[in-house]
């Protein structure tokens, strides 16, 4: 469980080299956090909007560009929750959106993150909204993923399972 001052606390450490931003101290050592958030793998060779660019993974977090400004972030999902933690050092910025629509959150978490990046960075206003529009219509003609069981047998008797792993 968390909340928005929690969030706010959070970003600031991370912006902040990992010292906790009222207590001073340090919380994450910088090192962790330069590791990971640097690129290891190439997660998105293409762009997906013209306004962001290819992104690297990392130990757990995304580099990428939006719109010119650097920016590193970390998305969840699990099933009815959507969460994107974004961050742009250079400007000292960090952004949580959090959503908890399980059909269009994650399309509604990406409209609010890059409204609120382009409000804080003073960019031109892009209509997120109805660039995420095909996304949306694409998740209403795929359906509502269907429930899980409630009582589901196991796949495997539990003594197959047993081993040295």
């Amino acid at each position: 469980m968390s909340d928005a001052k929690e969030m706010a606390i959070w970003l600031q450490a991370l912006l902040g080299q990992g010292r906790h931003p009222t207590q001073n101290k340090t919380v994450i050592p910088a090192e962790v956090i330069h590791r990971v958030s640097s690129g290891v793998v190439v997660s998105q060779p293409v762009a997906q909007f013209l306004e962001d660019a290819p992104k690297v993974y990392g130990g757990g977090q995304s580099r990428g560009t939006y719109r010119g400004f650097e920016y590193i972030e970390h998305g969840g999902t699990v099933w009815g929750f959507r969460s994107a933690i974004t961050r742009v050092p250079n400007q000292n910025l960090g952004v949580a959106v959090l959503s908890n629509d399980n059909t269009f959150g994650t399309q509604m978490v990406k409209a609010v993150r890059f409204y609120i990046l382009d409000e804080a960075l003073s960019l031109e206003a892009v209509n997120w909204t109805e660039r995420l529009k095909s996304e949306i219509i694409s998740s209403i003609k795929n359906g509502i993923p269907t429930p899980r069981p409630t009582n589901p047998s196991p796949s495997f008797p539990i003594s197959e399972l047993a081993g040295i792993y």
